[in-house]
């Protein structure tokens, strides 16, 4: 089932001036297009338009899946649309409040407003035989990773795993056992609260994950020929509502997306192609290969996208006209789903459907025997055959083809009676009459033997499929040995990836303990450093205070306060004789006999100094050494 739900214009885009001018809702049909020349016909199980209430589609719509829920079948609801397409309010119908720093659901919604969750959990509760019991689990895939929404725990995944028996299912996932419709609800709002919502420009409150919402119902199985309700065998069918996260594109998003709205947009957007891409699979009827590995939402919903369960898709569209190009890939979407079959399946222990097979074809047989019956003593009492004839006839098959003759036999001409007798005479009497009654025996023996070549070819042919059904049976016995034996293998690897995985983890813990070790070392050894590099600022802090008491210490900071003095003085006394002969040495010419007369001049001393004459240049060099000279002798 295929239906596609308009959402009206919200009242923001009505003071916006969004207008509702390209979609059509015709019955069924839905004529969506810019232009008369451009517009598209598309047609679907349903079509909901802007006034559908959410109590009219449940009633009328969502209701035969909750009563296929309740016979043993697995169903499934999505929702599937553009973001802020109305896709949450179709499934869930709560409202939510933006706060300072997230999202919280409003638990006073108005009871109109409700969507397909909440009124599924009331009728299933309702509808559910009296010793059948039903668990619960509230899952969401946000960024690629599956979180346990009723457990709360946003810091690790879980692993989805595949069997034999449940195909795809949520490892370590909890299922929460709901005596009540209300322990029900509470469990629904507790993963609400869970789940991840954002806030952009097309939607303030705008689903970031794909949720999921499943019921399993668990009930015994009815003996059909008693009548009494069997303890052994329990039938399980599952009920799933899917709220999926919008289709949306960046651009419309944000002018400057963040990166945690970047990261989320594209795995949503990534999800959904793998959906699609399993749909046109589906729809091509390529049953070779179908995707449903690509992505973890597939996985999950395999046995509704050509399974054996009962699936609704519910397409959300917008009918403000901006969103065309949007909602017209929502359509086309739909469309593609349209030509999806699936065979709905009771959900019944494979023993139970054998036996429930053969019952019905056992009681098939015996109509088909009593009508055969009738048939037969119908075709007697026409040909009046007499009885002391009836039993002592041979009972010979002719063809069908073949002309009705009677056998040469004793038994053909039994001897009359006196009524019998006058019968032949007025027959005798009336030629035409006779052959007329001649002929309609003829017609009714005819009639008769096809009867009896339909019988045996109606026993042949149950002959042949009962062995068929054998043969079936040996295979499925040796493709449930393989499987078994796979599963054997596939456990044994398992063990050894947890093996290998311990092991890795033991050394990956060993590692951490030497490094903690060290670093425990390092740290020792660096507090020991930084404690006697202390007590040795300590002690020598002492020192100087002890120095600076001592009356000879205090002398010689004077003796070396006066040093300094003099050797500032020397300095500046160089300083200026340098520049005089700096002088006098760019005013003389530079002649090689006058440079020959100047190096061969003695060289004077000074008088108040140990520092011989040299080259200007090279005097700065001297003082320094000479002031370093005078200040190691403290």
């Amino acid at each position: 089932n295929v239906s596609v739900r308009v959402r009206p214009l919200l009242a923001h885009e009505k003071k916006a001036g969004h207008v509702q001018e390209a979609l059509e809702i015709q019955d069924n049909r839905l004529l969506y297009g810019s232009s008369s020349k451009q517009q598209k016909q598309f047609t679907f199980d349903n079509v909901f338009g802007p006034d559908t209430t959410q109590e009219n589609l449940f009633k009328d719509h969502i209701t035969k899946f909750v009563d296929h829920t309740v016979k043993g079948y697995h169903t499934t609801i999505f929702a599937y649309g553009q973001t802020g397409s109305g896709k949450t309010y179709t499934i869930e119908g709560m409202r939510y409040r933006a706060g300072k720093s997230s999202i919280k659901p409003v638990f006073d919604t108005p009871q109109e407003e409700l969507g397909i969750i909440p009124r599924s959990i009331a009728s299933l509760y309702k509808k559910k035989p009296e010793k059948a019991k039903i668990t619960i689990s509230f899952i969401q895939i946000y960024n690629e990773k599956v979180y346990d929404l009723l457990n709360g725990d946003k810091q690790k995944g879980l692993s989805i795993r595949w069997n034999k028996d449940q195909q795809f299912y949520v490892e370590n996932a909890f299922r929460c056992e709901a005596a009540t419709a209300r322990e029900a609800m509470e469990l629904f709002f507790v993963g609400i609260k869970n789940k991840y919502i954002g806030s952009h420009n097309l939607n303030a409150v705008s689903s970031r994950s794909h949720c999921i919402y499943e019921l399993t119902l668990e009930q015994p199985v009815v003996d059909e020929t008693t009548g009494v309700l069997s303890n052994k065998t329990v039938m399980t069918s599952k009920l799933s509502l899917v709220d999926l996260a919008g289709s949306e594109k960046l651009k419309m998003l944000s002018k400057l997306p963040s990166d945690k709205l970047l990261k989320e947009s594209i795995n949503i957007n990534t999800s959904l192609l793998a959906l699609g891409k399993v749909i046109s699979a589906l729809s091509k009827n390529q049953v070779n290969h179908v995707p449903y590995r690509e992505s973890k939402l597939t996985k999950l919903l395999k046995h509704a996208l050509g399974g054996q369960s009962y699936t609704m898709i519910i397409a959300c569209i917008s009918p403000n006209d901006d969103y065309l190009e949007e909602s017209l890939n929502t359509l086309y979407y739909a469309s593609r789903a349209t030509k999806i079959k699936n065979v709905p399946v009771r959900n019944e222990h494979p023993k139970d459907r054998l036996i429930r097979k053969l019952r019905e074809e056992i009681v098939q047989l015996r109509e088909e025997n009593v009508d055969l019956k009738g048939v037969v003593a119908s075709l007697m009492e026409n040909t009046k055959v007499p009885s002391t004839v009836q039993s002592e006839v041979p009972r010979t098959i002719r063809k069908p083809d073949m002309p009705m003759v009677m056998a040469a036999s004793p038994l053909s001409t039994p001897k009359k009676t006196f009524e019998e007798d006058q019968n032949d005479e007025v027959l005798s009497e009336d030629d035409e009459s006779y052959e007329v009654e001649k002929k309609e025996n003829m017609i009714i023996g005819d009639k008769l033997v096809d009867s009896v070549n339909m019988l045996k070819k109606f026993i042949d042919t149950n002959q042949r499929l009962r062995a068929k059904l054998v043969k079936t049976e040996r295979a499925t016995a040796e493709a449930e040995q393989k499987h078994a034996d796979l599963e054997t293998e596939n456990l044994e690897l398992r063990d050894r990836l947890d093996m290998l995985e311990a092991i890795l983890l033991r050394q990956e813990s060993d590692d951490k303990e030497n490094a903690h070790h060290a670093l425990v070392d390092y740290s020792r050894r660096k507090r020991a450093a930084l404690s006697s590099a202390r007590e040795t600022r300590e002690a020598r802090d002492v020192m100087v205070e002890q120095s600076n008491k001592d009356p000879a210490f205090q002398a010689l900071q004077q003796r070396r306060a006066q040093l300094l003095q003099e050797v500032s003085h020397l300095q500046r006394r160089e300083s200026k004789s340098s520049s005089g002969t700096r002088r006098k040495t760019t005013s003389r010419r530079s002649s090689s006999t006058a440079r020959a007369r100047s190096s061969t001049r003695r060289q004077p001393r000074y008088e108040d100094s140990n520092i011989p004459y040299c080259h200007p240049y090279q005097r700065q060099y001297y003082n320094k050494k000479a002031k370093e000279k005078m200040l190691s002798r403290f």
